[in-house]
């Protein structure tokens, strides 16, 4: 092979690092939205394995219903948590610890996980509505930008949802450095805390 110009072997060592930091933000990406995957799984699975006399907690609006008001059925729905249970989140912290990639689809049960992402906005609505209506739960991952324009709809949210960070401003995150990726995600974590008094997990 001919000599290579230092300033072209830099430009090429350059480009490599830059590709390295990108994948390695991807892969950092991934083992996130996996984790929130799982931690949603989890969620909506910590109690429906469990006895009918198990305690759980109802949320004030859906009690009636839970507790024999117009069930005609067999197929009687539990109410929806208020929040995230403990052992969730508990599981949740651990499987974060890891640092590992975290792959979803358990060896029994089947589950789906309702997940909204880029809210709130003007469809948040829509999705809190049929989620109480079937009393079912989700997760939202909010973007910070969005939060500033809808500030009223977290606590909205909760009610039915965990919440999750999805960024401040929904950049590419392949295309920022690490300190970047962290300060998109640590300043929507705050802003989630804030308006929704909940510590932020996924």
């Amino acid at each position: 092979m001919a000599f290579e110009p230092d300033h072209l072997a830099a430009r090429r060592a350059q480009l490599r690092a830059r590709h390295r930091r990108r994948r390695l933000v991807a892969l950092g990406a991934l083992v996130v939205l996996i984790g929130c995957i799982v931690g949603v799984a989890v969620a909506a699975t910590g109690g429906s394995g469990s006895s009918a006399g198990s305690p759980s907690a109802a949320a004030p609006d859906r009690g009636a219903r839970a507790n024999g008001g117009g069930g005609g059925g067999s197929g009687a729905r539990a109410a929806p948590r208020a929040g995230v249970d403990a052992r969730g989140i508990a599981n949740i912290k651990k499987l974060i610890a890891l640092g590992l990639p975290i792959y979803c689809a358990g060896p029994n049960g089947n589950a789906v996980a309702f997940t909204f992402d880029d809210g709130p906005g003007p469809y948040t609505h829509y999705a809190v509505k049929k989620l109480t209506e079937a009393g079912e739960r989700g997760t939202f991952f909010a973007v910070g930008k969005s939060i500033n324009a809808y500030p009223d709809w977290l606590p909205r949210e909760l009610k039915v949802a965990a919440i999750g960070d999805h960024s401040a401003t929904h950049p590419d995150l392949l295309g920022l450095a690490p300190d970047e990726v962290r300060q998109q995600l640590a300043s929507t974590k705050q802003l989630i805390e804030a308006h929704s008094g909940q510590p932020v997990y996924l």
